[in-house]
């Protein structure tokens, strides 16, 4: 059909979208926010899923999947929400170094991040807590993440009894649960070249971050040193 001949001409142009206007080069979440938006215009499910990776306390490397909710051009960071209870807001309460890696098989792009993370402020866990639906609100009120789980049932009966008690409206925010932002210290983005020579486009960014408060909660920012760029 003809829709599908667009959708394919429109695939085939973002695949061999380049990174090479002055903007970008200088400013690589300008291009990364270009990419989410080409694959969330593709409706690729959960186009704004990444691999996170934190360190626990005896070193190791601890990685599950996260979405990205926010990303801001102007100070090269992004953010996720999770509870702090959990395994990784407790990794990351011991140590805020992070790597991040995300991935469209459709469109042959990639992309890696490495930086630092600090909580949100609360008026921002606020206000993202409040576009969340009343059931997500509710699973996200009693999921003690990283806990042992006593039982299905048990989970299911506290949760219909919490939805029931919010009468249809909302329930406020847990104070453990937030909004984590990782400002980046490196970037890479990776898209295909030639396949057959195996030859592809890589570009990594790096600058200097320096956490300005003394930890993760302080909700201090970073001092942010300039890109710079390599191919």
């Amino acid at each position: 059909s003809s829709s599908f001949f667009i959708i394919m001409s429109e695939l085939k142009a973002f695949k061999n979208a380049d990174i090479s206007n002055e903007e970008e080069l200088q400013n690589p979440f300008i291009a990364l926010n270009r990419w989410l938006d080409e694959a969330k215009s593709m409706k690729i499910k959960n186009y704004n899923t990444v691999s996170f990776a934190t360190v626990d306390r005896d070193g190791h490397p601890d990685a599950r999947q996260m979405l990205i909710k926010e990303i801001d051009e102007k100070t090269g960071s992004l953010v996720f929400y999770t509870n702090e209870h959990s395994a990784k807001g407790k990794e990351l309460e011991e140590n805020p170094f992070v790597a991040l890696n995300g991935y469209w098989g459709s469109l042959d792009r990639s992309f890696r991040i490495k930086g630092q993370a600090e909580f949100v402020s609360e008026k921002e866990s606020d206000e993202y807590w409040n576009t969340r639906s009343l059931d997500a609100q509710v699973s996200a009120a009693i999921s003690e993440q990283g806990s042992e789980l006593t039982s299905k049932d048990e989970f299911a009966r506290k949760f219909a009894e919490e939805k029931a008690k919010a009468k249809g409206g909302k329930i406020p925010r847990p104070s453990h649960w937030h909004g984590y932002r990782v400002y980046a210290s490196s970037i890479e983005l990776w898209y295909e070249g030639s396949e057959e020579a195996r030859v592809h486009n890589r570009i990594e960014w790096d600058r200097t971050i320096n956490r300005k408060g003394n930890n993760i909660s302080d909700v201090a920012g970073f001092d942010l040193g300039s890109w710079s760029y390599k191919y």
